[in-house]
């Protein structure tokens, strides 16, 4: 009745869903208890679904975590960094793919360029489109390559880096909790609750030690306070919290 009381105008109707109280509900709602007893399915739409980033907004989530995101809108894609091991195999591995400069891999997953023999491991993990076939919705997985992908790939801990480096910047005078404070705040948008910062701050004295006890010839064991921080900013980007949307 909406489609045809609006002249059959689309967008009217998807302004009607995106500005409803149903569209903008959380997943967790405060009465669920009560409520996933009587709809446990969400038939009726009580909560959000909780959903996992997909590929493009797991990119630009992680480099906004870090403050390196560029907005700058249009231009050419980019190509994005991939492993030499993904390479393997391939005729020609030097020419099969470079990699644009690292300023421009800093743009929105918008602008990633999608070579249809060769895309990027990290974002086919999370379910980047298929180029070979049409594609009218993505598959959405939940599978252990995600996470082995967030702990080890190289990008993630680029960011993890950039994002110890922004709250150390900004954190000028604040004591190692206010920095805690400061590094939830930029990863996750909230600060942490009391016994997660005792947690948070567990981990940095857990792993300092750990570096510090590194072979001196290491060079983990120059700065063991700053890779300390930098493992803490490496957990919460592997949080769950910040791979799904409540």
């Amino acid at each position: 009745a909406e489609l045809v009381d609006g002249g059959w105008q689309a967008k009217r109707l998807h302004k009607l869903i995106v500005t409803s109280n149903t569209w903008k509900q959380s997943s967790n709602h405060p009465r669920h208890e009560e409520y996933v007893q009587r709809d446990a399915g969400n038939r009726l739409w009580w909560r959000a679904e909780r959903r996992r980033l997909d590929a493009e907004a797991l990119w630009d989530a992680l480099l906004a975590a870090s403050g390196e995101l560029a907005l700058r809108v249009g231009g050419p894609s980019f190509r994005p960094a991939i492993a030499p091991e993904a390479l393997e195999g391939l005729s020609k591995k030097g020419a099969a793919w470079t990699e644009s400069p690292a300023e421009e891999q800093r743009r929105r997953g918008l602008y990633i360029y999608s070579q249809r023999s060769l895309l990027a491991p990290f974002l086919t993990t999370f379910d980047y489109s298929d180029t070979t076939l049409p594609c009218a919705a993505r598959d959405v997985t939940i599978v252990a390559p995600q996470a082995l992908a967030l702990l080890n790939d190289s990008l993630v801990h680029q960011r993890s880096r950039a994002l110890a480096n922004r709250v150390v910047a900004e954190a000028s005078g604040l004591d190692t909790p206010g920095r805690v404070r400061l590094a939830w705040s930029r990863a996750l948008g909230r600060e942490p609750a009391d016994d997660e910062l005792q947690l948070s701050l567990a981990h940095l004295e857990r792993q300092q030690v750990n570096f510090a006890s590194r072979p001196a010839s290491s060079a983990a064991t120059s700065d063991a306070a700053a890779l300390a921080f930098e493992s803490l900013c490496h957990v919460l980007l592997n949080s769950n919290e910040f791979l799904y949307v409540d």
